[in-house]
């Protein structure tokens, strides 16, 4: 229930704004994010998670209609403990929650999402966020100049961002995202984050579109 909840907070704070198709830019040659991030050698893979969410439009359907559905779709897409529903005063929210996901693998999981919702007559908003890792620490200065670097290689411009004594998180915009977001009258569409972990001796590495999603 606390995962729900956290979930569903993130959910508002992405409701506040507003949904923005992002323009496309000919002049780049046309490249994967995230691919790149996984190209670049002192950066190692970790796992792509992926959190679609949208409110039901069926109000003919009970509660438990609702729920029935769903442990139907979990059974046919394998989606057990990785579903909320979370209602709110007359309406109802669908979460799904993807983890421990291949690159390779995202398109088809996005898919997938996208006709589990259909069942609800509903289009998910959907988040990704992947997650990647150096080994060894590294300062919050380099963790700043690495995300400077990594935005440079996808073509993207930082539009704002915080950094204090252990994390730096960055947002801004590339063409090689679709769907974007608009923060103070700016389009987002990347946010990539970094942040030693002295538990496993790594620095964490996240991007994250339109933004990322989860703790971090």
């Amino acid at each position: 229930m606390k995962k729900a909840l956290f979930v569903f907070v993130s959910i508002l704070c992405v409701l506040i704004i507003i949904k923005y198709p992002a323009q496309p830019n000919q002049q780049f040659q046309d490249i994967d994010p995230f691919i790149v991030l996984y190209q670049i050698e002192e950066v190692k893979f970790s796992e792509l998670k992926i959190t679609a969410w949208a409110k039901i439009k069926n109000k003919n359907s009970s509660k438990q209609q609702i729920e029935n559905i769903l442990t139907l779709l979990e059974k046919e897409y394998n989606l057990t403990s990785q579903v909320n529903l979370i209602p709110i005063h007359d309406e109802t929210y669908l979460i799904i929650n993807l983890e421990g996901i291949m690159l390779g693998d995202r398109h088809l999981q996005n898919k997938m999402l996208e006709r589990i919702f259909e069942y609800f007559g509903s289009k998910p908003n959907i988040n990704q966020t992947a997650v990647f890792y150096m080994s060894g620490f590294q300062s919050v200065y380099t963790q700043k100049e690495n995300i400077y670097y990594f935005f440079s290689e996808i073509n993207g411009i930082i539009v704002e961002g915080i950094r204090d004594e252990a994390l730096v998180s960055y947002s801004g915009y590339t063409p090689h995202f679709e769907d974007s977001v608009v923060s103070r009258g700016k389009a987002i569409n990347v946010n990539i984050a970094s942040r030693y972990h002295n538990v496993d001796n790594k620095t964490y590495l996240y991007m994250g579109t339109p933004l990322i999603h989860g703790q971090y």
